[in-house]
């Protein structure tokens, strides 16, 4: 088919637009050895397999194709050889968009629908796992201050919103917050998907919000003292991947990161931990 009129038929819609890479990966196979055999993996709601990223507090780590309906306990007690010795799954993080999943309720299907159904999501298959060494608190900031650096700042309410919640959290987490902190981050995290035009404040709602609602007693420890378990806790903004040693390559200088695509300098190699100017 000529080019001009595989882009007519896209702009008039009867062709779709694929932009996921692992869709169009699929095609090949599937056209060598027909749609019965990717049927034959995964389950019948969500055939084929899917490559799951794996990062964090497990011996592991790595990126894994599975067929769909693998477990998440499968993945990261089996697979992955699950926490260091010593150490407990505490919570396990969907990416930046889903709820969090509590470290002893893993034994979840890795499918579309039966994460949906446990009150989570499986997004594009990234997971971050951390063990009970790790500060919650910390653990939202972290992710909440990758959400507000990288929101498009379009929607007012996702911008100050996220701004607000990770502001707050840092309170927190450096001994200086209060009960007030709580209840503004539980509140901007209801208005923080006002008027929005993509998906990323929902995860800052969500993700954020199912943290507060699981570990409540921990944020409230952390009110009026410093975090005893604070640790490097980088976002896990994947560069690179050494498969030989199962180790990513994080960005580590991402905590230099600002809202705008710019970064701070200081003159020293210490990262900031400021949410925003």
């Amino acid at each position: 088919m000529r080019r001009a009129v595989i882009d007519q038929r896209m702009r008039v819609g009867v062709l779709p637009r694929v932009n996921n890479v692992e869709t169009i990966a699929n095609v090949p196979a599937i056209m060598r050895a027909g749609a019965g055999w990717f049927r034959s993996f995964g389950t019948a709601e969500s055939p084929g397999t899917m490559v799951f990223t794996l990062v964090g507090d497990v011996q592991v780590p790595g990126m894994y194709e599975l067929p769909l309906g693998t477990s998440l306990q499968k993945l990261v007690h089996e697979i992955a050889g699950g926490p260091h010795p010593g150490k407990k799954i505490k919570a396990v993080f969907p990416g930046a968009s889903h709820p969090v999943i509590p470290g002893d309720d893993l034994d979840i299907p890795l499918d579309w629908d039966s994460m949906k159904e446990r009150g989570t999501g499986l997004g594009s298959g990234g997971f971050v796992v951390f063990d009970d060494s790790t500060c919650m608190v910390e653990a939202a900031l972290a992710f909440s201050r990758f959400l507000h650096i990288e929101s498009c700042a379009q929607c007012t309410p996702c911008k100050t919103g996220s701004q607000e919640i990770t502001g707050s959290l840092l309170r927190i987490h450096e001994g200086k917050g209060a009960e007030e902190d709580i209840e503004n981050i539980r509140s901007r995290c209801k208005s923080v998907t006002s008027g929005q035009l993509c998906y990323l404040p929902t995860g800052e709602s969500v993700v954020v919000g199912s943290v507060l609602d699981l570990f409540e007693k921990e944020f409230k420890a952390h009110l009026g003292q410093k975090c005893s378990s604070a640790r490097d806790l980088p976002v896990p903004k994947i560069v690179d991947f050494d498969n030989k040693a199962s180790v990513f390559k994080l960005d580590k200088h991402y905590l230099d990161r600002r809202p705008v695509p710019t970064y701070e300098d200081d003159g020293s190699d210490e990262p900031s931990t400021d949410p925003a100017p």
